[in-house]
């Protein structure tokens, strides 16, 4: 139960960062709408956040254990495994400081470029555009690796979620 819950709780906050890294990707991207990629990452985020709070729950009402919180599980690791595939194969590896990176991802991580950065005239944009597309390429980074180690975690609760049902022999878990 104890490693179950500190399982669960580290979903939980994996799940909050992920979330909140596509959120600030969102909000920063500037007029118009960002890369698809970006919203799959914040359903990741999102749906980590709703499974592993029911499996928060589940930890302490034994209705919601066994093959409700297996399936849960499975599903969310199906779809975390969808995400760092994606983000892993969009993104590659590189240094969000290396120009033929960046170019070769322009379409990634660079922000709408009616963004104005508070600079009507436009005089620093350009130094203002390069230090955001840099930033974002980290965030995105980081959200890859971050949804990578999400995805390990459901798979503990999956194994847990197995070896507890056939453990106790009482209905609720895969017998």
């Amino acid at each position: 139960m104890i490693i179950t819950l500190a399982a669960r709780a580290f979903q939980l906050v994996l799940s909050a960062v992920v979330l909140a890294l596509a959120v600030v990707l969102i909000n920063g991207y500037g007029p118009g709408s960002g890369p698809a990629l970006i919203g799959y990452g914040a359903f990741c985020g999102g749906a980590g956040v709703v499974v592993a709070a029911v499996g928060v729950a589940a930890v302490f009402f034994d209705k919601l254990q066994g093959v409700i919180m297996l399936a849960l599980d499975s599903f969310a690791a199906f779809f975390l495994l969808a995400g760092g595939l994606a983000f892993a194969i969009k993104t590659k590896v590189g240094d969000c400081t290396n120009d033929d990176y960046l170019n070769k991802h322009i379409s990634l991580f660079t922000p709408s470029t009616r963004k104005l950065y508070g600079d009507a005239q436009g005089k620093k944009w350009a130094k203002k555009f390069v230090e955001d597309t840099e930033n974002r390429c980290r965030i995105i980074q980081a959200d890859t690796a971050l949804i990578w180690i999400m995805f390990g975690c459901f798979l503990v609760t999956v194994a847990l979620s197995f070896v507890n049902g056939r453990a106790t022999k009482r209905g609720g878990g895969m017998v």
